[in-house]
């Protein structure tokens, strides 16, 4: 008798040894294949990326422009064929105005969880190996995607669903071709999935205590400094703080004020962050940011709201797809599987929304999620433009903040038998389309 628990035991912890290793490996192979078919600088600003990795601690302020080291890897890598603008022959030396975008670092703007993270991880692999801190970082990535797949997995269980379909969830959303991509390059994008993800596990766990709080003002803390964007995570989160009392039917768990109290810290913390980190990029500036280059290229007089209100809608439906991609992973079999995986999303998050009082702590992720997949595409552009005079097309990435979610909702909503063994079946897909 006192054998079983302690071999159910024992089974568990093999059990979550195994989705780990399966995990890393999924990420592993990915991001491998994703350095080996395309050397080039992704055009996503892998670059500044890089400088802001190479030069950290020191954090690029407006107006600075990229290292002489940065240079000569952008230099020597070249474009990918996708991206026609010449750079000067390697070797050097180089003059930064030569270079696209006159060679400003852009990348200031982003918190430094990310490149820390990632500079203090690589810095001593390049001390004891051949390879270069270009290869090491974009490697770690493959680190950042297993946690995201990791993540997923536990924001599923939270959920209640079934161990085989969070699995399946976090593969086919974790090999997912622009997923992928995002991870086999520098940028801080796969890792606001990750911070996000955290923040909502935590917002999932807070019972009211003193303790749960913390924890949650934490793990949005934690999101904040990694990237602004993760705004449309946390706005998701104070959602279903606020509409998970209204929805319960227990007496106990329908008093509102701790959610109240939660949702307002957690707004506090992200938007005292973010507006401290914002201020500093803007005063810490060597030339008016007007005269930089992206900027001029993407200075606006007004925002027509008209022609673009219907594609904002479902722009964020699907984070994890409708992104760039290196060539080798744009074909016949990748689009199907985005395809699909796009609809299931989708789906995901309308199910979960409308299970309402009969499943509270799902339906109230669910309308979190679906509020900000409808409104944060709206709050970004309006920021970009009220606050700088900027508007650009926004691509699914900006809303990586989501994904975990969308993924979680995603497998509670198909966690039955039939159901499952489909997004099971994607996974396998996903995981046959990567490596043919």
């Amino acid at each position: 008798m006192t054998t079983h628990p302690l071999r159910q035991q024992l089974v568990r912890r093999r059990g979550a040894v195994l989705l780990l290793v399966l995990y890393l490996a999924c990420s592993a192979v990915g991001v491998g294949l994703v350095m080996h078919h395309y050397p080039y600088p992704s055009p996503i600003d892998e670059v500044v990326h890089f400088d802001y990795i190479h030069d950290f601690p020191h954090v690029p302020v407006n107006g600075e422009t990229i290292s002489p080291e940065g240079l000569d890897e952008w230099a020597c890598r070249t474009m990918g064929p996708e991206y026609p603008l010449r750079v000067p022959d390697c070797g050097g030396p180089y003059v930064a105005k030569k270079f696209p975008g006159d060679g400003f670092s852009t990348a200031g703007s982003t918190p430094p969880l990310y490149y820390g993270v990632t500079a203090v991880i690589a810095r001593p692999v390049v001390k004891v190996t051949p390879w270069s801190l270009w290869d090491v970082s974009r490697a770690i990535g493959a680190l950042w995607l297993t946690a995201l797949m990791v993540v997923i997995h536990l924001l599923a269980r939270r959920l209640g669903v079934p161990t085989a379909t969070a699995a399946a969830a976090a593969v086919f959303t974790g090999l997912s071709p622009t997923v992928v991509a995002s991870a086999g390059t520098m940028g801080p994008d796969t890792a606001t999935a990750v911070t996000s993800g955290l923040a909502m596990i935590a917002a999932l766990t807070y019972d009211g205590s003193r303790r749960r709080l913390l924890l949650l003002l934490g793990a949005v803390a934690l999101a904040a400094v990694t990237k602004f964007t993760a705004f449309a995570a946390v706005g998701a989160v104070i959602v279903y703080l606020v509409v998970r009392p209204l929805l319960a039917r227990d007496p106990e768990q329908r008093r509102l004020r701790p959610g109240l109290l939660a949702a307002a810290g957690c707004l506090a913390v992200f938007g005292v962050i973010s507006f401290v980190w914002g201020l500093r990029f803007q005063r810490s500036g060597l030339v008016d940011p007007d005269t930089i280059p992206i900027n001029v290229l993407l200075h606006a007089d007004k925002v027509d709201w008209g022609a673009i209100w219907e594609q904002m809608l479902y722009t964020f439906f699907s984070p994890g797809t409708g992104n760039w991609q290196p060539g080798f992973l744009a074909d016949g079999t990748n689009s199907f599987v985005v395809t699909v995986t796009s609809g299931v999303f989708a789906a995901g998050v309308l199910v979960a929304a409308l299970a309402l009082r009969n499943r509270p702590r799902v339906s109230a992720l669910g309308l979190g999620l679906l509020v900000m997949v409808l409104v944060s595409p709206f709050l970004l552009v309006a920021l970009n433009f009220y606050a700088n005079h900027l508007y650009f097309q926004l691509s699914p990435r900006y809303g990586y903040a989501l994904l975990p979610g969308i993924a979680a909702v995603t497998a509670w909503a198909f966690r039955a038998p039939a159901h499952g063994r489909a997004l099971l079946l994607l996974a396998a897909l996903s995981i046959v389309n990567l490596l043919t």
